[in-house]
């Protein structure tokens, strides 16, 4: 089974984590399986402490029920379609609802329940779909007052505490949400950079080279790559800074290794990344920088290839002496 036992269960951490952006349904339907086994397990427990004024047989089918949209969640695990876990929400409100029907208490503890459904919604789904359904517990709890036997001002002071605390806990776990959305999208932005420079790091170079790439594919369009390595004893913080101001707004600049710098540059094609390199030049004129430019689709198609060629580039002009550009293949270089 794939994934395996021990991960659809929690055991061991998953190994195909969802692409940047995408919800983690394989998350979701392990955290609702997880309600849904602990609601059925201490329903059944009750069963067996009940003093018999509660619906046995009622009671084992709601348990069974929830067993049932347990194993479903199991097997179909991060497969399963996107609306299905707001279904399954919906289906746990009902089902709380008949338990405390059943249970012959309006006061059940079974209503404590609804806290997790309500923390759930307001962790995993958007805050539209995590406020229907807070609507639908606090109309399945009405409907449950509304068959008490003697209806009393004490029921209605139980709805009312009961919906106002929903309320408060979903709010404030929206609001933690929120939080960590941000502090994670903060902490991936860091991931990015550079620390010295300021500039993108090799991974995320990586990415978005990649990306540029397919695009002009797909558009059958240019893009420039050029390498530069600075003169040995500058200071990379100086060079990161100058080249961040320097390059154009569809650029993009990034650290590649210990004293080399990159600048992609889409919709440019092999002179247009030379004269790029050039200007690049003016600007960190008391770097002495050398560069190397390679051009998709000429010189490389994929990443590497394209790479290799700037690099190969860099280290002719850096034969040739300071402040060099190098077309790759080309048996010319010129001084900025």
């Amino acid at each position: 089974m794939t994934p395996s036992v021990a991960e659809r269960l929690g055991l061991r951490p998953s190994v195909a984590p969802p692409p940047a952006g995408e919800p983690d349904r394989a998350l979701m339907a392990r955290s609702l399986m997880c309600l849904f086994l602990a609601g059925a397990a201490i329903t059944l427990a009750a069963l067996f402490l009940d003093d018999g004024g509660a619906d046995r047989r009622q009671m084992a089918i709601m348990a069974l029920s929830a067993l049932t949209i347990s194993a479903v969640l199991f097997f179909g695990y991060a497969n399963l379609p996107g609306f299905v876990f707001p279904l399954f929400l919906a289906c746990g409100s009902l089902l709380i609802e008949w338990t405390i029907y059943a249970s012959g208490e309006s006061a059940s503890p079974y209503a404590m329940f609804w806290f997790w459904l309500a923390i759930y919604a307001f962790y995993f789904l958007s805050r539209g779909q995590a406020l229907i359904q807070l609507g639908v517990i606090v109309l399945a709890y009405a409907a449950v007052l509304s068959q008490s036997p003697d209806p009393t001002t004490d029921t209605a002071v139980r709805w009312t505490v009961t919906t106002g605390a929903l309320i408060v806990a979903g709010a404030l776990i929206g609001l933690l949400k929120e939080r960590l959305d941000r502090v994670i999208a903060q902490l991936e932005d860091v991931s990015r950079a550079d620390r010295e420079t300021g500039l993108l790091n090799r991974r995320a170079f990586d990415e978005t080279l990649g990306r540029s790439l397919e695009l002009a594919r797909r558009t059958q369009g240019r893009l420039a790559l050029a390498v530069g390595q600075p003169a040995d004893g500058v200071s990379m913080a100086a060079v990161g800074a100058a080249l961040a101001g320097a390059v154009r707004a569809t650029d993009v600049a990034a650290r590649i290794g210990e004293r080399t710098v990159a600048v992609i540059s889409p919709g440019t094609g092999d002179h247009g990344g030379y004269v790029l390199a050039e200007q690049l030049q003016r600007a960190l004129e008391d770097a002495d920088v050398c560069f190397g430019v390679a051009a998709f689709p000429q010189h490389g198609a994929r990443t590497p290839e394209l790479v290799a060629a700037a690099q190969g580039a860099l280290v002719e002009a850096r034969a040739l002496g300071p402040g060099r550009v190098v077309t790759a293949g080309a048996e010319h270089a010129a001084v900025a």
